[in-house]
């Protein structure tokens, strides 16, 4: 691990810094007192310009004694704190100076300085934000801190505008300067940052930044030993100052120098007990010591207290990968990675947290970029082999393989993988003295044996798997394993027969043996004979209730029966043996899901995001519950944390179908345009995009020349026939969308949905009403149970006016679902036309107890009270319709009519007058000046 300083200056006060005393100091009434705090605090400066921290801080409290609101003693308290590393003393100090109405210009930097020192930057920025509008002096040391922030974050451009905003405002600004330098030395222009420091030097002669800054520019120019003097030489000078030796302790522990460095940590930590940096330190050699649980605990409470740390985050991103701890390591790691931070190291690291939680595709894609650097690195080669195992690159694996067993030959672990690899790939005569080898090896490692077991099985060299077995058999005639590896043999070979038996002697030598009860249910399975795999694990489960496999093979178990209590029941069990078991998690939230309980379901992910923060698996799902629950803002939110942690199409293209849901369309445009870039061969994306882009005129080009490539790959796609469908109606006409699908549906023996309404709409807007309405009938009579094929049929047969037809159909719909009360609705209005006014009427009471006061059902109540001469009854009902909501201008021409017929022309009149005034140009509109003007006063 290199130098890491932290990016927050270390601005530190020493007894040379100026301190100017006020003679008029406020806030105290008793003369005596007065004169008593201003002796302390003049004996106090003194002690300080001596270099008598101690001393000086007796007599600021003497003075604050004397007189509490004495401005200048809390200043000069909380700068004395601030020499003595007391970071969060000084800040309390400063603050109390601020609210005794010291002018900013005292105490803005040093308070400022402490925070950025406790890096809390959230303190930091409202600070800032409360002094923005103050003297150009303050406003310059304002924007050196928001350049402080960012370089703290890693931004080291938006830093570079900040410090050079300062010094515009102020060109004399130290901050500034000191800043300056910082960026230039991120950026290793080391000539640059030594200039800014000469300039700085210019300025402050006495600043004990500018040590700070030359002993990084040393460590960075890689000169170890002038580091080291430089740092040994400030700690020398300014021992009462514990910065410098936490500075020291910092260089030391970067070259190892550990037992130099744990002293000098002792004496930091007595004087400034919890500083996050020197406790980081300590955490640094735990784990360089591999003690890495006790690195853990430290790094987790250095983060507590400092959490953007990232020399933190990354020491206890790799202490948690030993530990097992893969999804919170990954999630530390990322974002180092996210920031620009990422290590070598903490890279490889990552990879195997990636190959531990199977995100197999990213941990290979990782590897690849760190081989030019680490090609003959032990630990990348036995990551790069498994990595490329996993993901299918056999070739790339047995070559990473070899490498590795050459430079550790004695490996039998990668004597092992090596073989497997060349028996996956077919390699089963070339070197059986290998082969040999790793049957002999592999019975004393669990892991090796599973391995090459595995390849033999899929290479089918089924006299070698048997040998193994038999070994295995052999060596540990107590144990389960040998026959579970025969049954396997004959499971492999479909000798079931043969697989049950062997499976069975497994389980009465070994009955807690999982693996042969969760591969005898499989077998069961495979006959399809649920009632005996069912059996079999709740047989195991009650043997082994601790075992989280067989609960996972139970689920299987009752999802093969179709049975979502079962596998809920199932899962359930799992997450109280293992409540970390993201898959059992993610799976239960879409059992759930599927159960109708999105919002349990979603509740179940946020509690497992609490326990393995990050998780992909549970992010995605957790969004799909929310999908489910009608609350794609919440999505949104887990999705984009999603596509942060892994940003692959299937997740970027849930994102986007999001904002759909949300109707957030500019948002949506974005993911999908970054969908596209990113995955130009994801063919949803560009069809949702495509789709997307038809809705815009100044956009249907582009969206004709999506369109033809989608068409090219896939010409018959339904989907893609739709799109061109869309584009011809909005090119030149329903007529061309018309030959297109007509084209189409004609060799089609199962015709689309989607196809059929959208050729019934192009021959309704090109004129063609009857065969649009033979079209939709044709699909209805097809499929009995879609009942918005019905409703459409019958709200176009009303339109033309064949009530009857329309009669026949809403009736059918209400005969296959006799709770649909916007058919009754609307049968109801068709009886009323056609004068069965005691049939309407029926038809709207049993409407209503269904729709309750849903205006729609009112109107139609209304008109048919009119119809049948009450009219009273009917101003009445629809007057109730005009207070849901906004009464829509059919719902009040309605209700004129009813004040007319009731003798109420007035009110009509002033109903009408509403409609007119905010009824769209259109029918209503028309209607409503007609029987307005129609009315005589």
């Amino acid at each position: 691990m290199g130098t890491v300083f932290s990016s927050a200056r270390l601005r530190l006060l020493t007894a040379a810094s100026g301190f100017v005393l006020i003679a008029a100091l406020g806030g105290c009434d008793n003369p005596d007192k007065k004169q008593s705090s201003t002796g302390s605090l003049e004996k106090a400066a003194e002690y300080r310009a001596k270099g008598d921290i101690a001393a000086a801080l007796i007599e600021t409290k003497n003075a604050l004694q004397a007189d509490p609101h004495n401005g200048q003693a809390h200043l000069l308290r909380g700068q004395l704190l601030a020499d003595r590393g007391d970071i969060w003393g000084a800040e309390d100090e400063l603050r109390q100076a601020s609210a005794a109405g010291l002018p900013p210009s005292d105490w803005f930097s040093p308070l400022a300085h402490s925070l950025l020192l406790q890096q809390n930057f959230v303190k930091l920025r409202e600070l800032v934000n409360q002094n923005k509008d103050t003297s150009p002096t303050i406003q310059a040391q304002a924007k050196a801190f928001v350049g402080d922030i960012s370089l703290s974050e890693n931004k080291v451009d938006d830093a570079r505008k900040s410090f050079t905003d300062a010094l515009a405002l102020n060109a004399q600004d130290i901050d500034g300067m000191l800043g300056m330098a910082q960026v230039e030395l991120a950026g290793r222009s080391f000539d640059k940052a030594a200039d800014w420091l000469k300039k700085a030097k210019a300025a402050a002669p006495s600043s004990p930044e500018i040590d700070q800054l030359q002993a990084r520019l040393d460590g960075a120019n890689g000169d170890s030993a002038a580091l080291e003097a430089d740092l040994r030489r400030a700690a020398a000078d300014k021992p009462d100052n514990p910065f410098y030796q936490l500075m020291l302790a910092q260089a030391l522990v970067a070259n190892r120098k550990f037992d130099e460095a744990d002293k000098l940590l002792d004496v930091v930590l007595k004087r400034i007990p919890n500083h996050p940096l020197a406790n980081h330190l300590r955490a640094v050699m735990l784990y360089r010591n591999g003690k890495y649980k006790e690195a853990d605990e430290l790094e987790t409470t250095v983060l507590s207290a400092a959490p953007n740390l990232r020399a933190a985050q990354f020491i206890d991103g790799l202490a948690k990968y030993p530990l097992g701890q893969y999804v919170q390591s990954e999630h530390l790691l990322n974002g180092l990675n996210a920031s620009g931070e990422m290590s070598d190291e903490a890279s490889l690291v990552r990879a195997a947290d990636l190959m531990q939680l199977n995100r197999r595709q990213e941990a290979y894609a990782l590897v690849k970029t760190l081989e030019p650097k680490h090609e003959n690195d032990a630990f990348f080669l036995k990551l790069a082999a498994a990595a490329a195992q996993a993901n299918g690159d056999l070739p790339k694996s047995r070559d990473y393989y070899q490498r590795a067993l050459a430079a550790d030959p004695k490996n039998t672990d990668l004597l092992t993988a090596l073989v497997a690899v060349k028996l996956d790939l077919g390699d089963t005569s070339g070197d059986p003295a290998n082969l040999d080898k790793a049957i002999e090896a592999a019975p004393d490692n669990q892991r090796n044996l599973a391995t090459l077991f595995g390849s033999l099985l899929r290479s089918k060299q089924f006299d070698k798997a048997q040998e193994l077995a038999q070994k295995e058999q052999s060596l540990h005639p107590d144990k389960a394993e040998g026959w579970t590896m025969a049954g396997m043999i004959a499971a492999f070979q479909t000798k079931y027969d043969d697989a049950i038996t062997n499976f069975t002697k497994a389980l009465s030598i070994e009955p807690t043996a999982s693996d042969a009860v969760n591969d005898l249910a499989a077998v069961y399975l495979q006959q399809g004979r649920v009632d005996l795999a069912r059996s079999t694990v709740e047989d195991g489960f009650k043997r082994t209730p601790k075992e989280a496999s067989i609960c996972a093979m139970g689920a299987k178990v009752e999802a093969a029966a179709k049975n979502l209590d079962g596998v809920q029941t199932w899962l359930e069990r799992n997450l109280d043996i293992d409540p970390k078991a993201s898959a059992a998690r993610a799976d239960l939230i879409q059992v759930l899901v599927e159960k109708k309980e999105p919002q349990k379901a979603a509740s179940i992910g946020l509690t497992g995001l609490q326990l393995t923060p990050g998780d992909p698996l549970l992010l995605k799902a957790t969004a799909q519950a929310y999908l489910a629950a009608n609350q794609p803002d919440k999505a949104v939110q887990s999705l984009r944390e999603l596509i942060t942690a892994k940003p692959d199409a299937d997740n970027y293209y849930l994102l986007a179908r999001a904002y759909l849901d949300l109707h957030d369309e500019a948002r949506l445009r974005d993911t999908l345009e970054t969908l596209v870039q990113k995955a130009p061969d994801f063919r949803p994306g560009r069809m949702l995009l495509a789709r997307l882009l038809l809705d815009h005129k100044d956009s249907l080009d582009r969206a004709n020349t999506m369109i033809a490539d989608l068409a090219k790959q896939q010409p018959d796609d339904p989907d893609v026939i739709e799109l061109q469908a869309r584009a011809a109606n909005l090119n030149s006409g329903p007529k061309a969308a018309i030959d297109i699908l007509q084209k189409y549906l004609a060799t089609e023996k199962t015709p689309s949905r989607n196809l059929v309404f959208l050729l019934s709409s192009a021959q309704w807007d090109a004129g063609d009403k009857d065969k649009s309405i033979h079209g939709i009938a044709g699909w209805a009579d097809a499929h009995p149970d879609d009942a918005q094929a019905r409703m459409t049929l019958a709200t176009r047969q009303i339109e033309i006016k064949h009530y009857d037809d329309a009669h026949k159909t809403l009736a059918a719909e209400i005969d296959a679902h006799p709770n649909n009360w916007v058919a009754q609705n609307n049968l109801a209005w068709v009886l009323m036309t056609q004068g069965d006014l005691a049939g309407a009427q029926a038809q709207i009471d049993s409407a209503q107890k269904l729709a309750g006061s849903q205006p729609d059902v009112l109107d139609t109540q209304g008109q048919i009270a009119l119809a049948r001469g009450d009219a009273s009854h009917a101003v009445d009902v629809l007057k109730l319709a005009t207070l849901n909501g906004t009464p829509s201008p059919t719902i009040r021409i309605h209700l004129a009519k009813a004040l007319i017929a009731s003798g109420k022309p007035k009110e009509a009149q002033d109903t009408l007058k509403a409609v007119v005034a905010t009824a769209k140009a259109g029918p209503d509109a028309d209607e409503a000046k007609a029987l307005l003007a129609s009315i005589k006063n």
